[in-house]
């Protein structure tokens, strides 16, 4: 490639600008990182931010109070931007990823980015050992670690922070083992000392019935181990929907399997492929659940949820 394409857009067009992802300021709170479409956007200026409220379309006047823009690695203050700019702007305490910032007189919404909601929950609470603050500085009240919560979520819309009627611990819902890790490996570098509870499915009641979260799990890996990867799936509820052989001793699958069945599937996957397999799973659908898993092995919690 000798050149990189530019954007495509009218900058005398009316303003359409797409929330592609959110951040957080701790001067400026929840800002939204936008790609603009059409138009220009000015700090100060006044914009239609349309977006979903329960699942209804809502238009409200809003003022963008600041305008950031990237260079190099850093945001610093902007007066304007234009179509094919991305720019990180703050005035909206809710906005949320697929919201679009419109022209006032002429508000055209873009097409809707949806989230992927949460497939995996843990309780976060207090220490609550004996050993608590043996450590002179760590964070140990309920006030902090709830506080620490609801900073998280001003930034990740991945995540959800749910009263679990207890004064000392929460339900912290999020789209998989690798978010709600990293969430917590981050409060503890933070000084935060908590209690984290097993792993357990998000399931929702649909016409009385118990449905659970299901994913689309790719794999590439040798074809040597697609006996062994395949029988691991198996023992997990997974049921294969496509295989391709690229003629090079590497194998694509591609699996359905309820979220609780990628609970510690990473570490047996690693061990059966000799650390050369590849995988990544993204939300599929909500539906009937197909039993309990049998991949429980001795020494290992396995959370269900009864009557799947």
């Amino acid at each position: 490639m000798e050149y990189v394409p530019a954007p495509k857009g009218d900058v005398a067009a009316p303003l359409q600008a797409h929330v592609t992802n959110l951040d957080a300021s701790a001067f400026l709170g929840r800002l939204a990182l936008v790609r603009i479409h059409n138009g220009e956007l000015r700090k100060g200026q006044t914009v239609s931010w349309m977006r979903e409220v329960d699942g209804e379309p809502v238009v409200t006047k809003a003022k963008i109070t600041e305008l950031l823009a990237t260079v190099g690695v850093e945001r610093h203050p902007a007066e304007s931007a234009v179509a094919g700019d991305i720019v990180a702007v703050a005035g909206f305490p809710d906005i949320m990823i697929g919201d679009t910032l419109a022209d006032l007189e002429n508000p055209v919404a873009l097409p809707r980015i949806t989230v992927d909601q949460p497939a995996i929950s843990v309780t976060i609470g207090t220490n609550t050992s004996p050993l608590v603050g043996r450590v002179k500085g760590h964070k140990l009240t309920a006030r902090m670690v709830k506080t620490r919560l609801d900073s998280e979520l001003v930034g990740n819309v991945s995540l959800k922070v749910l009263d679990i009627g207890r004064p000392d611990a929460w339900e912290v819902q999020g789209r998989g083992e690798l978010a709600l890790a990293i969430l917590v490996e981050q409060m503890r570098r933070e000084g935060f000392e908590l209690t984290v509870g097993k792993p357990q499915v998000v399931t929702r009641t649909v016409d009385g019935k118990l449905h659970e979260p299901y994913e689309e799990l790719t794999i590439d890996s040798p074809e040597e181990y697609l006996g062994s990867i395949t029988q691991l799936l198996a023992n997990r509820k997974g049921k294969m929907v496509q295989m391709t052989n690229q003629g090079t001793g590497w194998v694509r699958m591609e699996f359905l399997v309820p979220s609780r069945g990628l609970i510690g599937f990473r570490t047996d996957f690693l061990t059966e492929t000799r650390g050369t397999g590849i995988s990544n799973a993204i939300f599929h659908a909500t539906r009937r659940g197909r039993g309990r898993s049998a991949h429980a092995t001795p020494g290992r919690s396995c959370p269900t949820a009864r009557d799947l």
